[in-house]
Order: structure tokens, then C-alpha cells, then sequence
């Protein structure tokens, strides 16, 4: 994922946060409605918050696509004889099955 993709997201963020901020500034001003004001913010910090989680949710499947490829291409580099698929040959998977799964500590 390019850099700037992160960094246009931090920057909408800001920029939000911003507007918000400016909103509830102007709640000051005589003769305006705070109420309203305070709901005009709380759309801005709702659509914040959905349009940053829609994005980081396709930065997050760019991701973990590219690290698939990394893994398969460093794989196939390290045991080039056996097969780079999901469910790999006949032997690979019956010795895969053969092999005590080990605990791991979480």
C-alpha cells in the first residue's frame, strides 16, 4: 500500500476533526441554535467515523493481499520442490497430517 494512501486518510481525519471543532466555536456566536450546532458536529464525527472505517477496512484487504503474494513468493523461494498451493500435493498433505501440532503460548 503507497504511503500516501495513509496519509490522506490522517489528513480527512483532521480536517474533520476541524470542522467539528469550528462548528462547536460558532455555538458561541449569538442568536444560533446550539442544539442544532451540536447535532450538525455529531454528523460530522458520525461520518468521521464511517467513512475512516470504510477505508481502513479496504487499506486492510489491499494488505493482507500483498502479504499473501509476499508469503507465497517467499515460500515457493525457500522450498522450491513442493507446491505453492492451498491445498498442496497428496504427500505434502498427508505428512502435514502426520505432524504433531505444536501448543503455541498466546
Amino acid at each position: 500500500m503507497r504511503a500516501d494512501v495513509y496519509q490522506k486518510l490522517h489528513e480527512f481525519n483532521q480536517h474533520i476533526d476541524q470542522g467539528i471543532d469550528t462548528l462547536r466555536s460558532m455555538s458561541q456566536i449569538k442568536n444560533v441554535d446550539r442544539k442544532e450546532i451540536q447535532r450538525y458536529a455529531e454528523y460530522l464525527e458520525e461520518l468521521r467515523s464511517s467513512s475512516s472505517g470504510y477505508i481502513a477496512s479496504i487499506i486492510f484487504d489491499q494488505e493482507e493481499h500483498v502479504s499473501g503474494k509476499l508469503f507465497r513468493k517467499r515460500r515457493h523461494k525457500k522450498w522450491p520442490t513442493t507446491q505453492c498451493t492451498a491445498a498442496g500435493s497428496k504427500k505434502n498433505a498427508q505428512r502435514s497430517r502426520a505432524r504433531p501440532v505444536e501448543e503455541r503460548p498466546f
